[in-house]
């Protein structure tokens, strides 16, 4: 009997051990949570940064597997003005938004503060490559209407590049995105408002007014991604998709086939990409949106935050504990632990 003894004791143990890891990865979604950012620098691993509504804390998390299971890495901190946001470049190097800014060199096990000094509240920052990296910042006074920052020793220190204008301190830049180490583009929400671009690399930068009419209301855009040197999208309220061809100095709009807020866009490349917004929506072209067809979320939540890093695998998060990862490109989602 010894042997059917040692299983059983094996088995104990083997037990324990399950969920020992599993408190440690304490990374089980938790519908208290808003998840509001994803970033993804390759199949496997990813982050992805929320707050907790209950105790009024950002967290972020990490997954080395493509997001079937999540770890909390680092400590919360109390929710600021720029929530939850964070941007990766590498497997160890990102930065994390929460109205200050925090950098990474370790994948997150550590964080450090970043030199900021006299830019504000950071919105939201991404990588053109492991150095040079863009910021949108709102000031918050009245003197400004926020200010595009950039660093060039991957997000150790960011410096002012543009003052924009602004007279009631109620804008700012709401999202940037970067294809070359030239190139930026920065979203600009209150006076002066459209696509602020760089192609000298922020020498100078160029206003590039969007057309807010969409059925005959006012249309704010919530997000950009520019795949291309001059390709890129903009997304909105009422399912408002806009595109340009020639870097932001004309937009096209584009049929999405919904009328909820779309909050968050990203394309792989020029012709296949995603967007997500209210009532779990989720919508993918890949014809560089000539048609957008819906996907089945199997959610009604608001999704903030969508990150593909190939034409197949992508992955998407959202309010009250949602986040999702697919495999086929759209064509299922599974719920992630």
């Amino acid at each position: 009997m010894r042997p059917a003894h040692r299983v059983t004791t094996m088995g104990i143990v083997a037990a324990i051990v399950c969920l020992l890891w599993a408190a440690c990865f304490a990374g089980a979604a938790v519908a208290s949570v808003d998840y509001l950012s994803a970033s993804f620098v390759d199949r496997h691993y990813g982050w992805i940064a929320g707050i907790d509504n209950e105790s009024g804390r950002t967290q972020v998390w990490t997954t080395r597997n493509g997001g079937v299971r999540w770890k909390r890495v680092g400590s919360s901190i109390a929710a600021g003005a720029g929530v939850g946001w964070v941007s990766f470049v590498s497997r160890t190097t990102g930065v994390w938004g929460n109205g200050s800014l925090l950098r990474t060199s370790d994948g997150g096990r550590s964080w450090m503060s970043a030199s900021i000094e006299g830019l504000g509240i950071l919105n939201e920052a991404c990588f053109a490559d492991e150095l040079v990296g863009w910021a949108g910042c709102s000031f918050g006074t009245s003197e400004s209407g926020g200010a595009i920052a950039a660093t060039t020793d991957g997000g150790v220190t960011w410096k002012s590049q543009k003052n924009l204008p602004g007279d009631d301190g109620s804008g700012g830049v709401s999202d940037v995105s970067s294809p070359s180490v030239d190139r930026c583009y920065a979203l600009k929400w209150g006076v002066g408002e459209g696509v602020w671009t760089t192609s000298d690399g922020g020498g100078e930068w160029t206003l590039r007014p969007l057309s807010h009419i969409s059925g005959g209301a006012y249309t704010s855009y919530r997000d950009i991604d520019f795949p291309g040197e001059e390709t890129g999208w903009a997304v909105g309220d009422a399912g408002t998709i806009l595109k340009t061809d020639d870097g932001g100095e004309t937009w096209k709009a584009q049929e999405s086939g919904v009328s909820a807020t779309l909050y968050a866009v990203d394309f792989v490349d020029t012709t296949t990409g995603f967007a997500v917004g209210k009532a779990g929506r989720i919508l993918r072209t890949r014809d560089g949106g000539l048609s957008w067809v819906k996907l089945d979320s199997g959610t009604q939540k608001r999704l903030s935050a969508v990150c593909f890093v190939n034409a197949s695998r992508g992955w998407v998060v959202g309010k009250s504990g949602v986040r999702l990862r697919t495999a086929d490109g759209g064509l299922t989602w599974r719920g992630q632990l």
